[in-house]
């Protein structure tokens, strides 16, 4: 049992640090770790360290529910840490040793400064130019790295092209992540085997998650993506970990599967723009088809969404459509209709449902 002169000391000691965490080693997780005096781990995201506590001569770092993940030997006391480092042992997976590195506070809000400054630095580069250049990659990437994130294979036609250029250009590093197609966050439609085998026939490789998404999400953040697509802009047809608000650690980009969103208002609203929902508060650039019109200008300007945001370069699903080879299932002498068929049960929002009433006419 630790006596509570030698617990407050090091209690104390952790207190008045920053620490670099991460597997023994290997590149660390983080380097600006903080442990408060109130037994939380900021500046640290991640289910697995979420609290700290100073007990029977070891640090334990805990989960959530307060169950012990790393559990660090504790020396006599902190003047007897060798080159300032503590290993732990992983208690989900014995194989796993994490390794913590203290950082004397004035230098680590050294380094702080200049990585604000760096940011900031950054930021008005992009502001300076309508695109953020290309040529100027992440320091410690020898690639730009993209990340899909995918769960329909009908509106892949809008992303497909970009998707192969990224995998066939020497510039960029490719993820796919598939999932299944989520309804509303809770229920969950079975797409995820024919994404997978979909992309599969396009000769694209792809990373198939099948549950446990808040560890596929961590990994996408150890992986480090500058760029992340989402297919669509709901985040209800998402599991919560890939809702935008857990995805604008890095550049969200949003291409979207048709136009008609920007003539349309947002669901369940008599007015205004769908394009001021909040997930383009999370969004760095919108590839719309054409720019904003005057009436969608005015929308965006009341509220929290910027323009910056817009850039418009056409639309990739209308040149996939204009090239394909047409196949029409159906061999009949009279004319054809192509019908598209979202949203189509009701007579609100789109109005498709309004379709039976008025073919004759049409």
């Amino acid at each position: 049992m630790m006596d509570k002169q030698k617990q407050n000391t090091w209690e104390g000691y952790f207190a008045q640090r920053w620490f670099e965490f991460g597997k023994k080693g290997e590149e660390p997780y983080t380097r600006r770790m903080i442990l408060t005096s109130d037994g939380q781990v900021d500046n640290y995201t991640s289910v697995n360290e979420r609290y700290w506590q100073v007990t029977d001569d070891e640090l334990q770092f805990l989960n959530g529910d307060h169950q012990v993940t790393t559990r660090f030997p504790l020396p006599a006391d902190p003047l007897a840490i060798d080159k300032f480092t503590l290993i732990g042992d992983f208690v989900l997976d014995p194989s796993i040793h994490h390794q913590l590195v203290a950082r004397h506070m004035p230098e680590s809000l050294h380094e702080l400064n200049d990585g604000m400054r760096q940011d900031l630095d950054d930021h008005f580069l992009q502001a300076a130019s309508s695109t953020y250049p290309l040529d100027r990659k992440i320091k410690t990437h020898s690639h730009i790295r993209v990340a899909f994130i995918i769960n329909c294979v009908e509106t892949l036609p809008a992303l497909l092209p970009l998707i192969k250029a990224v995998k066939d250009d020497n510039m960029f590093e490719l993820k796919v992540i598939a999932v299944d197609r989520f309804y509303e966050s809770v229920n969950v439609l079975p797409t995820l085997a024919n994404v997978t085998k979909f992309l599969d026939k396009q000769g694209v490789p792809c990373i198939p998650v099948d549950g446990n998404y808040e560890v596929a999400l961590r990994k996408l953040k150890l992986w480090q993506a500058d760029f992340l697509i989402r297919q669509s802009e709901w985040d209800e047809d998402f599991p919560e970990a890939f809702h935008a608000d857990h995805l604008d650690w890095a550049r969200l980009i949003h291409i979207p599967y048709t136009i008609t969103e920007k003539m349309i208002h947002p669901a369940n609203q008599k007015e205004g723009s769908l394009l001021t929902n909040d997930y383009y508060l999370h969004v760095w650039r919108y590839f719309a088809a054409d720019p904003l019109s005057p009436n969608e200008k005015q929308a965006v300007d009341t509220s929290f969404v910027s323009q910056d945001i817009f850039q418009p370069v056409g639309s990739m699903k209308a040149k996939m459509i204009e090239h394909a080879t047409p196949h029409w299932p159906i061999h009949h002498g009279g004319k054809r209709v192509l019908w598209t068929a979202h949203h189509t049960i009701t007579k609100n929002w789109f109005n498709f449902g309004t379709f039976p009433e008025i073919y004759r006419a049409m």
